[in-house]
C-alpha cells in the first residue's frame, strides 16, 4: 500500500474477527484524552454530598473487620447432584 492514502475507520470488535478471520492484517489502537485540569483526582469520600448529609453512617476510619457471626440457615446439598441450568424466569 505504498503510495496509496490509507483510511482509518472505527470498527466492531465482530468485524475485527471476521478481517481476521479471511486472514487480513489488523492494527488496533485504542486511544482516550486525558484532562491535566482533572478535578477527581484530589476527591475525598467526605467531599460527596451524600456522605455530608448522613456522616453517621459513613464513619472516618473503619476498625476493623466485622464480628464471626453464626450460621443462621444453610442450604444442605445432595452429594453428586448437579446444579440445576435453566433461567430463573421461563
Amino acid at each position: 500500500y505504498i503510495g496509496r492514502e490509507s483510511r482509518l475507520t472505527v470498527i466492531s470488535c465482530y468485524k475485527v474477527q471476521e478481517y481476521m478471520a479471511k486472514g487480513c492484517h489488523v492494527f488496533s489502537a485504542q486511544i482516550s484524552a486525558t484532562k491535566k485540569d482533572d478535578k477527581s483526582e484530589g476527591k475525598q469520600v467526605k467531599d460527596v454530598p451524600i456522605v455530608q448529609d448522613f456522616p453517621e453512617v459513613f464513619p472516618e476510619d473503619l476498625s476493623g473487620l466485622p464480628p464471626a457471626r453464626p450460621v443462621e440457615f444453610q442450604i444442605d446439598l445432595i452429594p453428586g447432584a448437579a446444579p440445576v441450568a435453566r433461567a430463573p424466569y421461563g
